[in-house]
């Protein structure tokens, strides 16, 4: 039973020190290999995926801006009001000429 537990505790020394010698004489960044080894349809992908993730957000928040902020209605002046309502008018029957040159 001695000779056993001799054993034992012999395989668990050789164990710990394997386990500490490896820990100490570990490379970094073992786990990440380089970019020389994907192919160009993966480098590809990889390039348009971070495109599109890196430029999503932002995109989606400028083209829904007018969502985010309160419309501001504008109000017009009456005179304005009624010189619109003339040139309507004028246009609706054919006498305003928008490309004449005024004098």
């Amino acid at each position: 039973m001695l000779v056993r537990q001799n054993k034992i505790t012999a395989a668990a020394a050789r164990c710990v020190l394997l386990v500490s010698n490896r820990s100490t004489t570990r490379t970094p960044f073992v786990c990440a290999p380089p970019m020389r080894y994907p192919s160009v349809p993966k480098r590809l992908g990889l390039f348009f995926f971070s495109c599109v993730s890196i430029l999503g957000y932002p995109t989606y928040v400028m083209l829904n801006l007018d969502n985010v902020r309160p419309f501001k209605q504008t109000h017009f002046n009456d005179e304005l009001k009624e010189k619109l309502e003339e040139r309507r008018r004028l246009r609706a029957e054919g006498k305003l000429n928008v490309l004449q040159k005024k004098l």
